[in-house]
């Protein structure tokens, strides 16, 4: 009987098939979860009214329009939201980087 290849792993050796799914889909699960929450505060932030809001950079309707704070708002939920979006999309630790700490 042949030996194996030296690094080749043996039927015994490789991770379950469902261990790999249920990790994506709890991380993409979470990161929506978060996003619904990142994005529930800015529109509340957005929509809101407060002190030092600064000047309308563009009116919508009547007296309604983006203020200069909204941007800032805005910045920061675009880049919250890409942060998930890349936590979601890296891959998973294998069963090796668990043992290495």
């Amino acid at each position: 009987m042949a030996e194996p290849r030296a690094g080749a792993l043996g039927a015994d050796d490789r991770p379950a098939r469902g261990r790999g799914y249920r990790g994506r889909v709890l991380r993409w699960s979470c990161a929506l979860a978060a996003g619904a929450v990142v994005s529930g505060f800015a529109a509340l932030l957005v929509t809101g009214e407060y002190r030092n809001e600064g000047p309308v950079l563009l009116t919508l309707i009547g007296d309604h329009g983006v203020h200069a704070g909204d941007l800032f708002v805005l910045a920061g939920w675009a880049v919250a939201v890409l942060a998930l979006v890349v936590l979601a999309v890296a891959p998973g630790r294998t069963p090796g980087d668990r043992s290495r700490g």
